[in-house]
């Protein structure tokens, strides 16, 4: 009569027969924790008794496909027990021996070792170890990746998460992937490293794959005027008025784009250019025609000056502002231009909108004095 452990385990093979159940593995283990009994399941080395009409007692070797069945019922088993008796290095023995089975849950088993490393054992360089295999072998292993973010994030190790960052991205198959890798990656540079350069090459990958993005827009803004890169800036500002979709939203590009010419780098000329092409966006502008009108007089252009209170008359409703238009216009035309006659025809307008307005009335009698003079 067999009684040696292994009798044990052909014992409960016995039973099962064809499939090794997983009450009987959890039988055998609990009868023989730690025995042999174990380290039998585990390398697959069990033998199964006849089908019926062989001789009693004799015994064969498993088929291939046998063993699998009653090696991976074992190994569940197993990994329940451990789990359950917080035996975690046994685990990860069951674990490492489950990679060997089953190789295609190679990556899933990796990270679950690693896992009990990190959590269990507190061994979180061995963890990040596991983690960076699977990561190595697979970049875009979601998995690996929000495991080694939040590990190096924790250890403030910018530069490892850097560049797991950078081979997601490089792995990453779907442009929304790269899009949020890229703003990670920016995100550091600019706030961590204080890498404005760098930050803003990944804005632009950013744009690149999502053009119009108006985060990164936002962000190349900011970089670019702190470092007072000026021409990126009216740059960037081109290409944010390209990608808006109303003519609000390209006239206030544009609006932008003339401050940066007037404000900072002295360029008069292209600042009124910039503001000419919000009134071609949205004609009655009202900033814009302040700006131009200001610019025009700096400038000493008068002619254009009262082109730009025309424009400001044609879209003005209310009566006491058209009155001073038309009496702006006229003492630009009357002293600036030099032509009586024109303004006293503006004037006269002003008369219409305001019968016996005195400030007209006065400059109409002296232009008609210095006429008969």
């Amino acid at each position: 009569m067999l009684s040696s452990p292994e009798s044990r385990v052909r014992s409960v093979a016995a039973s099962t027969c064809e499939a090794w159940s997983r009450e009987a593995v959890a039988s055998l283990t609990n009868a023989m924790p730690g025995s042999s009994a174990s380290r039998m399941i585990v390398s697959g080395s069990m033998l199964r008794p006849v089908r019926a009409g062989m001789p009693g007692g004799r015994y064969k070797p498993l088929t291939e496909e046998g063993v699998a069945k009653i090696h991976a019922s074992a190994l569940d088993a197993l990994e329940r027990l451990h789990t359950e008796r917080s035996e975690w290095d046994d685990l990860i023995e069951i674990y490492e021996t489950k990679t060997r089975v089953e190789p295609e849950r190679g990556s899933e088993l990796t990270l679950m070792i690693g896992d009990v490393l990190q959590q269990r054992l507190g061994r979180t360089d061995d963890a990040i170890q596991r983690y960076e295999d699977v990561f190595t072998y697979d970049p875009s292993n979601a998995g690996a990746l929000e495991r080694l973010e939040a590990l190096y994030g924790e250890r403030e190790d910018w530069e490892q998460l850097v560049e797991v960052y950078e081979r997601s991205y490089d792995a990453a198959t779907t442009d929304e992937e790269r899009v949020k890798l890229c703003q990670n990656i920016a995100l550091l540079h600019e706030s961590v490293f204080e890498n404005g350069e760098a930050a803003a090459d990944w804005h632009h990958r950013i744009l690149q794959l999502k053009p119009g993005d108006a985060d990164a827009i936002a962000s190349l803004t900011t970089i670019y005027t702190a470092s007072a890169q000026w021409e990126d800036l009216v740059s960037l500002l081109e290409t944010k008025r390209e990608v808006s979709t109303t003519p609000e939203a390209r006239a206030a590009a544009l609006v932008e784009m003339a401050e940066v010419y007037r404000d900072q780098v002295g360029d008069l000329d292209n600042a009124i250019s910039a503001y000419s092409r919000v009134l071609d966006e949205t004609a009655g502008h009202r900033g814009s025609l302040d700006a131009l009108e200001a610019l025009y007089e700096e400038t000493a252009m008068w002619e254009q000056v009262v082109e730009t209170i025309d424009r400001k008359l044609a879209v003005e409703e209310d009566k006491e502002a058209r009155l001073e238009l038309h009496c702006r216009s006229a003492r630009v035309i009357a002293n600036e231009v030099g032509d009586a006659h024109g303004a006293a025809e503006r004037y006269d307008r002003a008369l219409e909108e305001k019968p016996g307005h005195p400030e007209a009335i006065e400059a109409l009698v002296e232009l008609h004095t210095r006429e008969e003079r």
